[in-house]
């Protein structure tokens, strides 16, 4: 398990996982549902936010399912990686096995940042995600976190992706990877345009039009970021 300085685990989150680990062997990587603390203090389920999304129906559809009963939810391989993919298993709620680590090399170290996402990334590719229900921890949004910090939180996740696109043994996972890196240059197109910061967003205007040269809101947004609108 790891926990970074923005988390807070729940009483019983340790244990539940672990529970999770001894019933499976340590053949999943598991996951669990944490609250999203903002920083005027209200608080949301991080599962919620995914309900509507058609991409992951089924496998959001069987964590529900299992709220309040049983022990697990065990997602699998085909959809595992979508979860990941889609931000659903994140660093707080993470728990695997030091022989699972150990298999697929631990941390790339090349990445100073986007590592996390890397690794599950690694660890999904060929394992299920087991996933508790309820809260496992409490991610709190704070000011001067490296969250909150001066770079988009897509740029910390662009390099990793781009390392996974290249890397052979995720061939069949490459559509996901370009949705996900299509989605992280739409929004940092829009954040670089709001703050006014020309170049970079045309460069990022530029990368969503590659990767979709047949939609034409790609074209109207590059149009409206080479005119400044």
């Amino acid at each position: 398990a790891l926990v970074d300085a923005d988390d807070l685990l729940t009483p019983d989150s340790l244990q539940r996982r672990w529970d999770v680990a001894r019933r499976t062997g340590g053949e999943c990587l598991i996951a669990g549902d944490f609250i999203e603390r903002s920083l005027d203090g209200a608080e949301a389920s991080w599962i919620d936010r995914f309900e509507a999304n058609p991409e992951l129906a089924e496998p959001i559809g069987m964590i529900q399912a299992k709220r309040g009963s049983g022990p697990f939810a065990r997602i699998p391989i085909n959809s595992a990686s979508a979860l990941v993919l889609w931000g659903v298993v994140r660093t707080q709620s993470v728990f695997f096995t030091k022989a699972a680590f150990e298999a697929v090399g631990g941390f790339d170290e090349r990445l100073r940042v986007g590592e996390d996402f890397h690794l599950w990334m690694r660890l999904a590719r060929d394992r299920d995600v087991c996933f508790v229900p309820g809260s496992v921890a409490v991610y709190r949004r704070r000011e001067g976190s490296l969250t909150l910090g001066d770079r988009h939180p897509a740029e910390r996740g662009r390099e990793a992706t781009l390392l996974l696109l290249r890397d052979p043994a995720f061939h069949q996972l490459r559509p996901g990877l370009r949705g996900r890196l299509l989605r992280m240059d739409r929004g940092l197109m829009w954040h670089y345009r709001r703050s006014g910061e020309r170049s970079k967003a045309l460069s990022a205007a530029l990368r969503v039009l590659r990767a979709t040269p047949t939609d034409p809101g790609s074209w109207k947004a590059l149009a409206g970021t080479l005119l400044g609108r």
